[in-house]
């Protein structure tokens, strides 16, 4: 079963595919396995393709988590803005062996469902998904490494951070794990008594 952390970076993947990877392949992308979306630019290079692209996302994720038990819980909605540049990396087979999402920057906010109360959010991370076989999506290795998520409030100071590298092998299992994961931890306390 996927942690929450491991679920939200999975629709922040799934945002990025409803904007890139759902579009037919880009002229003289012809060949390459899985085709790259149309809104990307591709290179020929000496050991294969190189195909970039850079686009802004919005997400929202209603219900993010859930604070607290009995009459006082409630639960956090999570939405905002990133800006991604996205590099697609073809062997010489056209087989696609790597994919790097750079999340430049993240701008959303927490707020609690019930009074409206909100706290800013940012980050700036990289998404590696290395295919262990060229060109099967489903040998997927991926690593997350930079600022998840940090939440500062003025006056306390953080309250959610959520940085270092993650990497899961294909099955979603954890292979290494370094920094600090208060999110991928489901480590909450400090964001829902500042949102509370």
């Amino acid at each position: 079963m996927l942690s929450s952390w491991q679920q939200r970076a999975l629709l922040l993947l799934v945002a990025i595919a409803s904007v890139a990877l759902v579009a037919s392949p880009a002229i003289g992308a012809n060949g390459l396995n899985p085709p790259p979306p149309s809104n990307v630019t591709c290179t020929a290079t000496g050991g294969g393709t190189i195909c970039r692209a850079a686009f802004t996302t919005t997400f929202s994720f209603p219900k993010e988590f859930k604070c607290g038990s009995g009459s006082s819980a409630f639960y956090v909605n999570e939405a905002g803005t990133t800006d991604r540049q996205v590099v697609f990396v073809y062997d010489a087979a056209g087989n696609l062996t790597e994919r790097v999402t750079r999340v430049t920057s993240l701008t959303g906010a927490f707020t609690n469902a019930t009074t409206g109360r909100s706290l800013s959010e940012s980050g700036h991370f990289t998404i590696t998904h290395e295919f262990l076989t060229p060109g099967d999506l489903s040998t997927d290795q991926t690593t997350f490494d930079g600022l998840f998520a940090v939440v500062l409030v003025p006056g306390t100071g953080i309250v959610l951070q959520d940085a270092g590298t993650i990497v899961y092998a294909p099955d979603g299992d954890v292979l290494k794990e370094g920094g600090h994961h208060q999110y991928q931890e489901s480590d909450l306390a400090q964001i829902c008594a500042a949102l509370a």
